[in-house]
C-alpha cells in the first residue's frame, strides 16, 4: 500500500509539473500575443536575425514543436518564406535550451519548494490588481512557481523507488553501451505519451540526479526525447502540402541527424562533459552535477546540429524541394489547417490566423468587385462569360471560405480566453458575416449584366458615368478597407471611414433622386431595366455599409 502511495504522489508531482509548464506556455503566448505573428511574418533580411526570432518564439510558447506548427502554418498562408522559415526552425531547437537550464539551476537548490512557494505568493498582489497585464504576469509567476515544485517532488520521490529498481539501475550503468538505443527509444515513446520533449528531459535530469540512470543513459534519454518532439511534425510532413511539407520535413531531419550523429558519440561527449564539469564545478553534490551535465548534453546537441543544419542550409533546401515538391499554390480556404484550431495552448496566437484569413478573404471579395466593374464599364479583351464564370467561381470559394473561418473561430472560442480576445472574436465573426454579404451582392449584380447582355440592352452614357463616379468610389473604400486589415486598429482613421460613406450616400441619394425625376418626366428606361438600375444604385451603397461595419470591427467599436 506504501508502494502505490508512492508511486501516485510521483504521478501527481508529474501531473504537477505538465499543469505548471502548460500555465507557463499559455502565460507567454498571452503576453507576447500579436508579437509573435509579427515576428514571425517578417522576412529577416539576416540568417542570424531569422535565427534570434525562432528563439524566441521557441522561449515564448515553451515548445520548439508548437513553434515549428506556427511557421508550417504561415508558410502554407503565405505569410512567411521557406527559406527564412528553415532558420526561424534552427532557432526554434535553440529556444528550448533556456528552460532546460532554469530547471537545472533552480531545481536543485535547497529549500526551492519553499523557495516556490514565495515566488507564488509574488503573484498574489498581481492577480488581486485586477489590470490585464499584471494578470497575465502573476499567470506566468505562478506557472513557473508550479513547474518548481512539481520537478522538486518529482527528485524528492524518485529516491523512494523500491530498492531492487535502484539496484538494476547501478547494473545498468555498467553495461550502458548495450542500454543506450533502449533508453533512448523509451524517452521518444515517453515524449510521444505525455506531449512534452521538456517533461522527459527534466525526467531523464531527476533520474540521473537521485542515481537511478548514469549519465550515459540519461543523455540518450535526452536524444530520445529530442527525436521524439518531431512525432507532430511527421503527422504534419503527412497532412500538409506546398512547402509547409519542407518545414515540418526539415524540422524533423534536423533532429534525426542528431540522434544518430550523438548515438554514435554519446559516450565520448558525456565523458568529456564531465572533464570540464570537474575542471570547472566547485558544487560536487551528486544532484547538481548530474543537472547541470544532463542541461549541458541537451544544450550540446542542439547547438552542434544547428549550427551543421546552417552549413549545409542551401542543400537541404534544395534535396526537400525536390523530394517534397511544393506543386501548385494552395487555395486560401486551404491555408489554415481548420481542423487542427487547438494546436496551440492559447487563442492569443491562433487569433492571428483567423486575422491573416480575413484579410486574405477581403483581398478576394475585392478582386470580384474588379470583375464587376470590368464586366459593366470596360470593353475588355476578356468575355464577358469568362468573367462571370470568374465571379461565380470566387463567390463559391468565399461561400467556403466563410465556412471555414466561421469554425475555426468557433473553436477558438471554445478555449479559455481573455476579455480582450472575446470581444476580438465577436468583431471577427461579424467581419466575416460582412464580407459574405458583400460578396454575395456582388455576385446579385452579376446576373444583371448577364440580364442586359441577352437583351442587347446597354445604359444611356450619362447614366455609366454616374454609376462609374459611385462604383469607382466604391472601390477605393473596399481597397482601403484591405490595407486598414492589414495594418493595426491605432493605423484605421474612423473619422474618415465615416467621411467617405456619407459621400457615397449622399451621391447615392442624388441619382436616386435624379431616377425618380426621369420617369415623372417619362424619360423611363423601361419595366425591368429601371430596377437593375435602382439596385445598381442601392447595392453600392450596402457595399459601403458593409465595409463601414468591417472597418469598425478592425477599431474594436463593433
Amino acid at each position: 500500500m506504501d508502494k502505490l502511495f508512492e508511486v501516485l504522489v510521483l504521478l501527481g508531482s508529474l501531473s504537477i509539473f505538465l499543469f505548471g509548464l502548460k500555465t507557463t506556455s499559455i502565460s507567454l503566448q498571452k503576453l507576447a500575443g500579436r508579437n509573435i505573428r509579427n515576428y514571425l511574418s517578417k522576412d529577416s533580411r539576416s540568417s542570424l536575425g531569422a535565427v534570434a526570432v525562432g528563439m524566441l518564439t521557441s522561449a515564448s510558447i515553451v515548445s520548439s514543436a508548437s513553434a515549428v506548427r506556427l511557421l508550417v502554418g504561415f508558410v502554407n498562408s503565405g505569410m512567411l518564406r521557406a527559406g527564412n522559415a528553415m532558420l526561424m526552425v534552427i532557432g526554434a531547437n535553440l529556444g528550448t535550451i533556456l528552460f532546460i537550464w532554469l530547471l537545472a539551476i533552480t531545481g536543485f537548490l535547497d529549500g526551492m519548494q519553499q523557495y516556490s512557494l514565495v515566488l507564488a505568493a509574488v503573484a498574489l498582489p498581481l492577480f488581486l490588481w485586477k489590470f490585464l497585464y499584471k494578470t497575465q504576469i502573476a499567470q506566468l509567476i505562478l506557472g513557473l512557481s508550479i513547474v518548481l515544485i512539481g520537478f522538486t517532488g518529482i527528485v524528492e520521490r524518485l529516491p523512494m523507488m523500491d530498492p531492487l529498481a535502484l539496484e538494476m539501475a547501478h547494473r545498468f550503468g555498467e553495461l550502458s553501451l548495450l542500454y543506450l538505443p533502449g533508453t533512448a527509444f523509451a524517452g521518444l515513446l515517453l515524449t510521444i505519451l505525455l506531449q512534452s520533449a521538456i517533461l522527459t528531459i527534466a525526467l531523464s535530469m531527476a533520474l540521473a540526479s537521485v542515481g537511478i540512470l548514469p549519465m550515459n543513459l540519461a543523455a540518450a534519454m535526452v536524444i530520445g526525447a529530442n527525436l521524439g518532439d518531431t512525432f507532430d511534425t511527421i503527422k504534419m510532413m503527412r497532412r500538409n502540402g506546398g512547402q509547409g511539407r519542407q518545414i515540418a520535413a526539415f524540422h524533423f531531419l534536423l533532429n534525426l541527424t542528431g540522434f544518430l550523429v550523438l548515438m554514435l558519440v554519446l559516450p565520448i561527449v558525456t565523458e568529456m562533459i564531465a572533464l570540464i564539469l570537474d575542471l570547472f564545478m566547485s558544487d560536487r553534490r551528486i544532484a547538481v552535477y548530474s543537472a547541470i551535465h544532463v542541461a549541458t548534453f541537451h544544450s550540446i546537441f542542439n547547438t552542434s546540429v544547428c549550427l551543421l543544419a546552417l552549413g549545409f542550409l542551401p542543400l537541404i533546401a534544395q534535396l526537400l524541394a525536390r523530394l517534397l515538391p511544393a506543386g501548385e499554390q494552395q487555395a486560401p480556404e486551404d491555408s489554415i489547417d481548420f481542423g487542427e484550431a487547438d494546436f496551440l495552448s492559447t487563442a492569443e496566437i491562433a487569433l492571428e490566423e483567423a486575422r491573416f484569413e480575413i484579410q486574405q478573404y477581403a483581398k478576394l471579395v475585392r478582386k470580384m468587385f474588379g470583375n464587376v466593374m470590368t464586366l459593366i464599364f470596360e470593353n475588355s479583351s476578356i468575355s464577358s462569360g469568362k468573367l462571370l464564370r470568374k465571379i461565380r467561381e470566387r463567390e463559391a470559394l468565399t461561400d467556403q471560405l466563410e465556412q471555414n473561418i466561421t469554425k475555426y473561430l468557433a473553436t477558438i472560442n471554445r478555449t479559455e480566453l481573455s476579455a480582450r480576445s472575446s470581444n476580438e472574436v465577436r468583431s471577427l465573426f461579424s467581419m466575416v458575416d460582412d464580407l459574405e454579404r458583400m460578396a454575395d451582392i456582388i455576385h446579385r449584380i452579376s446576373f444583371h449584366t448577364e440580364t442586359m447582355e441577352a437583351e442587347g440592352f446597354s445604359f444611356p452614357k450619362e447614366l455609366e458615368q454616374e454609376l462609374l463616379i459611385l462604383y469607382t468610389n466604391i472601390q477605393k473604400v473596399i481597397g482601403s478597407m484591405c490595407v486598414n486589415l492589414q495594418n493595426h486598429e491605432a493605423e484605421t482613421n474612423i473619422e474618415q471611414v465615416y467621411k467617405i460613406e456619407d459621400d457615397i450616400n449622399s451621391l447615392r441619394k442624388r441619382l436616386v433622386e435624379d431616377h425618380y425625376k426621369a420617369q415623372q418626366a417619362h424619360k423611363r428606361l423601361g419595366g425591368k431595366f429601371d430596377i437593375i438600375y435602382l439596385d445598381y444604385v442601392n447595392s453600392a451603397e450596402r457595399i459601403a455599409d458593409l465595409v463601414v461595419n468591417v472597418n469598425e470591427g478592425i477599431v474594436g467599436i463593433k
